[in-house]
C-alpha cells in the first residue's frame, strides 16, 4: 500500500499508524526469532503474583490450591496459541515447585 493511501486511511480513521506492533491482546506479536526473553514478561507475572503471597504462613493445602488455580493460569493464554521455550516451561515449574514447598528462592 502506497504512503497517501496510508496516511489517508489513518486521518479518516483516526488510529494511529506503526510499523512495530509489539503487542495484541497480551502477546508479542512476533517479527524476530522467538527466545526466552521473548516470553520473560510470563515468568514476571508468575514471580510478581508469588511475591504478594505469604507462602510461609499458608498450609501446604492452600499452596497447592494457589499454584493449581492461579499460577497455572497465567501462562495458558500465551500456550494456547504457541509452544513455550523448554527453559520458561522449566522456570515456571521451579517457580511453582518452590512456592508449593515453602522455599525462600
Amino acid at each position: 500500500m502506497c504512503p497517501e493511501s496510508q496516511e489517508v486511511i489513518s486521518g479518516v480513521s483516526g488510529i494511529q499508524q506503526t510499523c512495530d506492533l509489539d503487542r495484541y491482546i497480551g502477546m508479542p506479536v512476533f517479527q524476530k526469532r522467538l527466545n526466552k526473553e521473548t516470553f520473560g514478561d510470563v515468568v514476571a507475572r508468575v514471580s510478581a503474583r508469588m511475591a504478594g503471597w505469604k507462602g510461609r504462613v499458608l498450609s501446604m493445602a492452600g499452596r497447592l490450591t494457589l499454584t493449581k488455580a492461579v499460577l497455572s493460569a497465567i501462562p495458558i493464554h500465551s500456550m494456547s496459541t504457541i509452544v513455550l521455550p523448554n527453559t520458561t516451561l522449566d522456570k515456571l515449574d521451579q517457580l511453582s515447585r518452590s512456592f508449593l514447598w515453602g522455599s525462600d528462592g
